[in-house]
């Protein structure tokens, strides 16, 4: 993955796929992936980009999804079946921590209402997710290995290619980016944790993933961040669980324990589609005006290995002594959070 980011040939080739897309800049590199900002008026509504949640077709939890639910009906989704032996591979690998299939809402839709845009959803899993959405990212960076300054042709690229034609025998006006049906995108939530140091300045919270996690190990993302999955329960609790504050509070108490107690200001930042996996997640910022009580009581989950402290310039601009912000380093869902969190922190400070 690194060689493969390392050089252009990711960028000519997403630019000539989606050139309606540009790419979020973020410190002096583009990152693979396109965001939205949030209105002003939604910054405080935590929920502002989640729409409407079908939940009229259950997902499978044991069988990949080729054109029938869970209990042998016609299905309209049906996923590349390409995608089914990754999925059996998944299911053969399954452990406790890092390698299970729970449940996730899978993107549906990617539409406008108004004066926001706002993400459909509908029941779908992890496996799915990781099958038909994960795989296009490790499909292209394969591509580009072995010469990542070329600009890779979408023929050279079945799985993605096959998700564009399908989309387009849908006969529906839409594109992959707007359209997450025949593939079970899960949906997620970042926050950009802000600091505001003693002396008035501002760092931002990295923390490095661990060797552990299925995707993107090794590299720095944000925390607190997670899929947007419903609560335990028989059944499962669709409805109650499709909350970003939920998900968000919960990511928090799990993957930085100790919080309780410290001040926090939570806004919503806006959605973003990372161009290689065509996943997308919804971003939000939380500043933290006393990191000395966060450093003092905050310690890691499993999932991360690492903290790092990026200073930002008075501009909220990253000062990256480090060279932790590029490509090769940073998760571009990370990458976004931090650029869709910008105006919104300029605001609170």
């Amino acid at each position: 993955m690194t060689a493969a980011l390392a050089g252009k040939g990711w960028q000519a080739t997403l630019e000539s796929l989606y050139p309606d897309h540009p790419l979020v800049r973020y410190g002096d590199h583009p990152f693979p992936i396109w965001a939205i900002p949030a209105t002003p008026d939604d910054q405080t509504d935590l929920e502002a980009a989640l729409g409407t949640l079908n939940t009229s077709t259950q997902p499978s939890f044991d069988r990949y999804d080729v054109g029938f639910d869970a209990d042998g009906r016609p299905s309209q989704r049906g996923y590349d079946p390409n995608g089914a032996a990754e999925f059996a591979q998944h299911m053969g690998q399954i452990r406790s921590r890092s390698r299970h299939n729970g449940p996730a809402y899978a993107f549906d839709r990617l539409r406008t209402d108004g004066a926001r845009m706002v993400l459909d959803a509908r029941p779908g899993t992890y496996f799915d997710s990781v099958a038909t959405s994960e795989v296009l990212e490790r499909e292209l960076l394969d591509a580009l290995a072995a010469h990542p300054d070329d600009r890779i042709p979408l023929a050279a690229l079945p799985r993605r290619r096959w998700l564009h034609d399908r989309l387009a025998r849908s006969g529906h006006d839409t594109t992959v980016i707007t359209d997450g049906r025949f593939r079970a995108a899960a949906l997620s939530v970042s926050a950009a944790m802000l600091m505001v140091r003693p002396d008035g300045g501002v760092d931002a919270l990295l923390a490095r993933r661990s060797v552990e996690v299925l995707t993107h190990p090794n590299l720095f993302h944000v925390a607190p961040s997670g899929l947007l999955a419903p609560p335990p329960g028989t059944p499962i609790p669709w409805r109650q669980g499709f909350s970003v504050r939920r998900t968000i509070l919960q990511e928090l108490a799990e993957e930085l324990p100790g919080h309780e107690g410290i001040d926090l200001n939570i806004r919503y930042c806006g959605i973003s589609v990372p161009l290689l996996t065509l996943r997308p997640e919804i971003c939000l910022v939380i500043l933290v005006r006393d990191p000395d009580a966060l450093r003092r009581r905050t310690t890691f989950n499993w999932e991360y290995c690492g903290l790092h402290h990026l200073p930002l310039n008075s501009d909220l601009t990253p000062r990256d002594g480090a060279g932790i912000v590029h490509p090769t380093r940073l998760v571009p869902h990370a990458a976004a959070a931090l650029h869709l969190a910008t105006t919104v922190a300029r605001s609170l400070l």
